[in-house]
């Protein structure tokens, strides 16, 4: 059964709240919250602006302590709430609400959204929710359907030692999404390679990511190895590999088919 906590303070009608149709226990002040909270796991907790016995800014600090990842949801009324919301936002509520500037339908779905999150959070393995924030994954902010999907595929790969492809449109987070790869996963402490493949000419990007050997080419005056050798043990992630030529493609497989490459100009076949 789905349990939202309203902590009231001073606030005696609020009636945004009554039209979201759900079932939510009212408290008045924050020790009272503190107990409940730690008395029965809560869905979310919806705190007044102003509250008697302690600050709305010591409650969600002392909530979150108590239940890590509790959606919660800070009512906003005064100007000096308003100057402090972002640092509560950076303590880990989920979102707040401005009676006077939102209307019904903000409130019912940011809680709606805030129960679905927490549900999706409470149904995973405990080893699997330590990398989980109030609003997204690790540094990736996001919490519809969609956001949690992407979440469920992370944990599946992050204990894994696979190739992944990230598919998406340009500037939808593919390298956010490599590098929570990499900082949850098995290689957290191994050197994690970035090549932007578009950005790297043609006739270098050879060299560039298997490395060269001494007069393999005109100004190749010593070896030098690429990012596959820097990134060894740990993650390299090939940004727009679309734009690389088929011929460089075949060589990028036999790396990952195989784990195995030559520098340019060289005989050796190095394992990474």
């Amino acid at each position: 059964m789905v349990k939202i906590l309203y902590v009231s303070g001073y606030q005696k009608e609020f009636p945004e709240l009554s039209s979201t149709g759900k079932q939510i226990d009212k408290v008045q002040n924050g020790m009272i919250a503190i107990s409940a909270v730690q008395a029965k796991p809560t869905n979310a907790v919806i705190i007044e602006d102003s509250l008697p016995l302690m600050t709305p800014t010591r409650l969600i600090r002392e909530l979150v302590s108590i239940q890590p990842n509790l959606p919660i949801i800070s009512i906003v009324r005064s100007e000096e709430r308003r100057r402090e919301i972002m640092d509560n936002y950076n303590q880990g509520i989920f979102g707040w609400f401005e009676p006077e500037h939102n209307d019904d339908s903000e409130l019912r779905d940011l809680l709606d959204h805030a129960i679905n999150f927490n549900q999706f959070y409470q149904g995973l393995k405990p080893r699997n929710q330590k990398d989980m924030t109030p609003v997204g994954y690790s540094d990736i902010v996001g919490i519809s359907t969609p956001m949690t999907q992407i979440y469920l595929l992370l944990v599946q790969i992050m204990n894994k030692d696979v190739t992944t492809l990230l598919l998406g449109e340009s500037g939808t987070g593919k390298n956010l999404v490599a590098r929570t790869l990499h900082q949850t996963g098995l290689r957290r402490d191994k050197p994690f390679i970035h090549v932007n493949c578009p950005a790297i000419p043609s006739e270098l990007l050879e060299s560039e990511l298997f490395g060269h050997e001494k007069g393999s080419f005109t100004g190749a005056d010593e070896r030098k190895d690429g990012k596959f050798l820097a990134a060894n043990s740990g993650t390299i992630f090939l940004d727009e590999i679309g734009d690389m030529s088929p011929s460089l493609q075949a060589k990028i497989l036999r790396v990952l088919e195989n784990g195995e490459i030559e520098r340019v100009g060289g005989a050796e076949t190095l394992r990474v």
